[in-house]
């Protein structure tokens, strides 16, 4: 059967962005490689794994680094009319969600929500195909910054797809990945920024702690590994492999302290089969395939693309599982946070989901924090500011 070429776009999205990713721990100094097994196009892009730590550039060199992420006249006006108190800092974090829930608690549902991600309505009117996630920075001095990571724009994913890889499109590393400045931020997101669908909290943190953030972010760019190229989301920017959008943000936020506590909740071991993860024909050029630890590829299929969306995930043989950033639990964290500045968010996660409930819990604990909760209305853009007193 011929798939239809407007549904290209949408397929591509759908399974490059449903989800980031890192292992639990966030700390550089606590995080081991990811076991997994890359099947390279060529010999040429074998890769060596990276040192762990990123070396921050010389302080002269971090301020031109950063100039194209802290231009103010460039800042959505959201962020940038936020009231932070002057003299403290904050990290920012704003999240864009998903026209559809991906519910990564069972397979089955995971399916469904990929599907939904193919409705061309949900997506105009959500302004983005998968969601996104953007992590910012206003420091004591009054310097702000907003950056996020992106990738996968070239055909990559809609060639793996229809080349058989199942949902191991979603897995592989793309080495077009880039982080967007603040002149590079797409229009769409800006217009979600300014709608009442974008989550955003600001969350005071420690002067030093912003300056930690932008010193992070400085060696990462500077880094040899290039991790600002490896778009993925099984790997993570702690080691310097590359990272996704919620990844990226996650680790950035992290940095400062941000969520750093409950970081092992945003996460989700996630288990894969061979109904749903296959083997492609071939790999486009710019793309590396990950195979779960262990898994042979031998009794790996093709996986043709209409058969993937229609199948039983609950089916086949299992392949072991990852361990992966669950785009829904960082939103339903920043939910947590906008109710206490009394925005009520309708529930986008099942009631029984266990995972849910004990990131709830973990994020509740760690906002009592906050003695004080600005909420903010901007038109129809809501956002809270959570200060310490």
């Amino acid at each position: 059967m011929r798939v239809p070429g407007w549904l290209f776009p949408f397929l591509l999205f759908a399974a490059i962005g449903a989800g980031c990713s890192v292992p639990p721990a966030l700390a550089p100094e606590t995080m081991p490689a990811p076991a997994s097994l890359r099947l390279d196009p060529s010999p040429e892009t074998a890769r060596t794994p990276p040192p762990s730590r990123a070396t921050p550039p010389a302080a002269p060199d971090i301020e031109a680094l950063l100039a194209p992420f802290e231009d103010d006249a460039l800042m959505p006006p959201l962020l940038a009319g936020l009231p932070f108190e002057p003299g403290r800092a904050y990290a920012i974090l704003a999240q864009l969600p998903a026209p559809a829930v991906v519910d990564l608690s069972a397979p089955n549902r995971a399916r469904q929500g990929l599907a939904g991600l193919l409705n061309p309505l949900a997506v105009a009117r959500a302004g983005t195909v998968l969601g996104h996630v953007m992590i910012g920075w206003r420091c004591a001095d009054g310097r702000q910054g907003l950056v996020s990571q992106t990738g996968a724009s070239g055909g990559q994913g809609q060639r793996m797809l229809l080349a058989g890889w199942g949902v191991g499109t979603l897995l592989a590393e793309y080495s077009d990945g880039r982080l967007v400045s603040l002149d590079d931020l797409p229009l769409p997101h800006r217009r979600q920024l300014e709608g009442a669908r974008a989550r955003v909290v600001a969350f005071e943190f420690e002067a030093q702690s912003c300056q930690a953030m932008r010193r992070a972010l400085a060696g990462y760019i500077t880094h040899p590994a290039a991790p600002t190229q490896r778009y993925t989301m099984v790997p993570d920017p702690a080691s310097m492999q590359g990272a996704g959008c919620g990844s990226f943000a996650a680790w950035l936020a992290g940095q400062g302290g941000v969520f750093a506590q409950i970081a092992p909740a945003l996460h989700r071991e996630v288990p894969l089969a061979d109904s749903y993860f296959g083997l492609g024909r071939s790999v486009p050029a710019g793309v590396h395939p990950w195979l779960p630890p262990g898994a042979e590829p031998e009794v790996l299929q093709r996986l043709p693309l209409l058969s993937l969306l229609r199948a039983d995930w609950e089916e086949g043989a299992e392949l072991g599982s990852v361990c992966l950033l669950d785009m829904e639990l960082l939103l339903l964290a920043l939910d947590r946070a906008q109710a206490r500045a009394g925005i009520a968010r309708p529930a986008r996660l099942r009631a029984d989901d266990e995972a849910a409930r004990q990131l709830m819990a973990g994020a509740d604990r760690w906002l009592a924090r906050y003695g004080r909760v600005t909420p903010v209305r901007m038109g129809n853009a809501r956002a809270a500011v959570l200060h310490w007193r």
